[in-house]
């Protein structure tokens, strides 16, 4: 081995263990941002559906009280009679159904 074999060689290798260790480090930074990105997104998303959540159900306790101060609901646990609470909650479906975007959910059987 002459003295350029002697200087190249161990030169060479050192470069290929250095672009390893630089490849391998270059990997973990990217794995650790790409699992700070994923975990931060999670967070949001979180954040978002409880907001939408949350405000479902302020709608869904205001609508509550609203039918138990309804005044044909209340007859009719007054009087036992179930017609004037339909009666008196399809005139306010239709009201509901021609102000707002309501749309009535069509019953999909589960068990065809």
């Amino acid at each position: 081995m002459n003295i350029s074999q002697k200087v190249h060689l161990p030169l060479i290798i050192s470069l290929a263990i250095g672009f390893c260790v630089l490849f391998v480090n270059a990997w973990n930074s990217l794995s650790e941002i790409e699992r700070d990105i994923y975990a931060a997104e999670q967070y949001t998303m979180s954040n978002i559906f409880n907001q939408k959540y949350q405000a479902k159900l302020d709608v869904a306790i205001s609508n509550v009280i609203n039918l138990t101060q309804n005044s044909f609901v209340i007859e009719a646990l007054l009087e036992d009679d179930k017609s004037i609470a339909i009666q008196g909650l399809n005139t306010f479906m239709a009201t509901y159904k021609k102000n707002t975007e309501y749309k009535i959910p069509k019953y999909q059987n589960p068990y065809p």
